[in-house]
């Protein structure tokens, strides 16, 4: 499976976006029905509870290469998460004033 360097560079980022984003934003969901966690605490523990069995699951040869993977493999994740994030507390905030001069542009 692991020949078409292709494949390789879309796979490893659909686990990558699974592992520290869709599971992440469901876990968060679930705890903040239940806890009132500081911000930024959640995804720390994640990331670290992920890398910590990724360590383990990870079968490569060389022992020194796994955490310079983790962090390789982790970037799109986190980056997914970020901007996910960053979108849902964006379209959560009400427009409170309206300017004048998008008056001028609300019928194109």
């Amino acid at each position: 499976m692991f020949q078409d360097i292709v494949t390789v560079m879309l796979f490893l980022n659909s686990v990558s976006i699974l592992c520290y984003s869709l599971l992440l934003q469901a876990v968060s969901r679930l705890v903040a029905a239940y806890w009132k966690l500081r911000p930024g605490v959640l995804p720390l523990v994640w990331y670290v509870l992920v890398s910590c069995l990724l360590l383990f699951y990870l079968n490569h040869r060389s022992i020194s290469a796994r955490p310079l993977l983790i962090l390789l493999l982790s970037v799109p994740g986190l980056l997914h998460y970020w901007i996910s994030t960053m979108l849902r507390i964006l379209a959560s905030v009400p427009k409170t004033h309206s300017d004048p001069r998008d008056e001028d542009h609300k019928f194109l």
